[in-house]
């Protein structure tokens, strides 16, 4: 293995623990279920895997296809990323859509969602 590769694996192993590593319990999620039931689905899932979650709603539609964890605060970034790895074909995305709700996250599952 060539000292670049080694520095390559070094950078993915820091970015990976500060995914984990982000303080899970100092966030509030809040999760909108595009489907039926996939709310609190989703809401068991990230408890399980050691999320704060907020609150559980419906989404307003019912059609959307997209997982997707949304933040407001650059900061939480790495939260969301970390979040995103909890649910198999989340993505994430920064947007100012939610930054009334008062939660760090915002999850809107979409029908994509197999987990």
């Amino acid at each position: 293995m060539t000292s670049w590769q080694r520095g390559q694996e070094n950078e993915q192993e820091g970015q990976r623990e500060e995914r984990q590593g982000a303080n899970r319990g100092d966030l509030g999620e809040q999760i909108r279920g595009g489907a039926k039931d996939l709310g609190g689905k989703v809401g068991d899932t990230l408890t399980q895997a050691g999320w704060k979650v907020g609150a559980v709603a419906n989404a307003d539609r019912q059609d959307l296809t997209q997982t997707i964890v949304y933040y407001s605060d650059p900061k939480n970034e790495a939260a969301a990323l970390g979040v995103a790895q909890s649910l198999p074909g989340a993505t994430v995305s920064l947007t100012q859509d939610f930054a009334g709700s008062g939660a760090d996250l915002t999850v809107v599952v979409g029908s994509n969602y197999t987990g």
